[in-house]
């Protein structure tokens, strides 16, 4: 009789990119309809299970449940250790991104997926196969062969160590198999996935490298970008610019509005993401406060252009950078949906207020229309199309969101080389003027940085709440700012928009470098705790 293998649904460790483990981690509502959606697959298998096995781990169980409730199946249940998830050590319950830049690919891939390596204080290769071989060997193949149909509920490296033994594959042969949540497999299923060609490990592993690296990938295609348009200077029409702005903006948008259902802002359990939100008002305030009185003092360019900073809405990327630094990735979305939704009617009444002083009103369609094109465009249509994919197929929704995410990532890549390619003006000539522009775009855009961080100074909220508001508030949308500039002065070549791009990930780039580094110091206090030398059992997290 068959026995089916199922990865229990998308976790909260999953979808906060936080390394679980042994620790507990409910189901999301994602999760919770994956569950369903497997009982509903299993029953398109003819499946009548007469054994369910499940781990000691609440995610397991409640997965077994939701999807023998759709199947209308009660069978025998049997709870067992030796199938619950791998012990990461020292990186349980910590952000896998910045794990990931601490410790190097070199090291994480040894850690993680090698036979030989085992994250610090964490479980070795051998013991995570040999349980799951000896389980194999003395429980399922013996109700297989009494003629019961098994079920089986755990986690990712189990059913993957199941992967390697039902294809007869050495553990010193294993790869990072990428087993999505929910899907039931059958031991054919795992076969095939073990032995899946070279071409998806690299892929895998490429995508590994752009998480790793992507903020200093982004600086660099900013500045090739640049160095691109000096050597071969094209001018690229407006609209192009814009509806490929639109375009870039819209892919990163998607695969970080993949993950959240429209029900968080009920759920109980993300209270301190809504106090993240509702710390950040009286900053919002302050900035509001502060364009008011720079379009009293002053009815020049540079002022509203510093009135519209003040008056923007987190960058599309400040969701993927708080899920990549160990941010409340909800707070961030809370702030980023919630000021793209309400900031761009304030933006347009400062903009109609000073209608005529700093600009030509005649281009007031003209921004209109690039503003639709970067908040609907890049925003809105990626946020319906997400949550569309999410309940029409919330398995493939949650394999795409864990394994394919990095592309998101890619997107800012190629969006920051456009960008770069696209802003740079085909005349080096630096005037005065053009460097007051130029200095303009650095000076405000590390004021609000500035502005951000003495805010918290002041306030001083707990380090969670401190690490959201500075990850949202500090990157502004740069892009809007950008477009709503070109249409407002008919400037986009004339250095603003280079410098302020640049800058951007610049400043992207080195608060990663900060983060990282703060990130290698807590591990090596964990692995110190652990009686071991930190850097043998971090080797190549160049640590001083």
């Amino acid at each position: 009789m068959p026995i089916y293998f199922i990865r229990h649904g998308e976790s909260s460790a999953n979808e906060r990119n936080r390394f679980a483990g042994h620790l507990e981690s409910h189901l999301t509502p994602l999760g919770e309809s994956q569950a369903r959606d497997a009982g509903k697959r299993a029953l398109d298998l003819g499946l009548e299970v007469d054994e369910v096995h499940i781990s000691t781990l609440s995610r397991t169980r409640r997965t077994a449940e939701l999807a023998l409730g759709e199947m209308g199946q009660s069978p025998v249940v049997v709870e067992s250790g030796l199938i619950v998830e791998r012990h990461f050590g020292v990186y349980g319950g910590k952000n896998k991104s910045l794990v990931k830049k601490a410790v190097g690919f070199a090291t994480y891939t040894e850690h993680f997926h090698s036979n030989a390596g085992a994250p610090p204080g964490g479980e070795t290769w051998a013991e995570l196969y040999g349980r799951a071989k000896a389980y194999y060997d003395e429980v399922l193949t013996p109700a297989d062969r009494a003629g019961r149909t098994v079920l089986v509920v755990t986690h990712k490296y189990v059913v993957e160590m199941f992967a390697l033994i039902a294809a007869g594959i050495d553990p010193s042969e294993y790869r990072d198999l990428k087993v999505p949540n929910a899907r039931p497999l059958s031991v054919d299923d795992l076969r095939r996935i073990a032995r899946a060609d070279s071409t998806t490990a690299a892929v895998n592993d490429l995508g590994e490298i752009v998480e790793i690296r992507f903020p200093l990938l982004a600086f660099v295609a900013a500045l090739v970008g640049v160095g691109l348009h000096i050597a071969l200077p094209v001018t690229v029409p407006t609209i192009v610019f814009e509806v490929g702005l639109g375009a870039l903006l819209a892919v990163t948008s998607f695969f970080s509005l993949l993950r959240i259902a429209p029900s968080i802002l009920g759920d109980p359990a993300l209270r301190p993401s809504r106090r993240s939100v509702l710390a950040v008002v009286p900053l919002v305030v302050l900035k509001a406060g502060l364009a008011l009185i720079l379009l009293q003092l002053s009815d020049s360019p540079l002022a509203l252009l510093g009135a519209l900073l003040l008056l923007l809405p987190p960058a599309l990327l400040a969701p993927t950078l708080s899920l990549a630094w160990g941010g409340d990735y909800f707070a961030a979305i809370c702030q980023t949906v919630v000021a793209t939704l309400v900031l761009p009617a304030v933006v347009g009444v400062v903009v109609l207020l000073d209608s005529g002083s700093s600009f030509d009103a005649a281009r007031l369609p003209e921004a209109a229309l690039a503003f639709a094109l970067v908040v609907v465009g890049s925003f809105v249509l990626p946020l319906v199309a997400a949550q569309a994919f999410r309940r029409r197929s919330p398995i493939r929704a949650g394999q795409v969101s864990t394994n394919w995410n990095w592309l998101g990532s890619v997107a800012v890549i190629v969006l920051a080389l456009f960008a770069g390619y696209s802003l740079t003006p085909s005349d080096l000539t630096v005037d005065a003027s053009v460097a007051g522009q130029i200095g303009f775009a650095v000076a405000a855009l590390l004021a609000i940085r500035l502005l951000a961080g003495g805010y918290l100074k002041v306030v001083r909220p707990d380090e969670g709440v401190d690490r959201d508001i500075r990850i949202t508030q500090a990157t502004p949308n740069v892009f809007l700012w950008v477009s709503l500039s070109a249409a407002l002065f008919g400037a986009r070549e004339a250095g603003f928009g280079t410098a302020a791009v640049v800058t951007f990930f610049g400043l992207v780039w080195l608060d990663d470098v900060v983060r990282v580094r703060r990130q290698r110091r807590e591990l090596a206090d964990d692995v110190a705790a652990l009686g071991r030398d930190p850097r043998r059992d971090l080797e190549g997290a160049a640590l001083r």
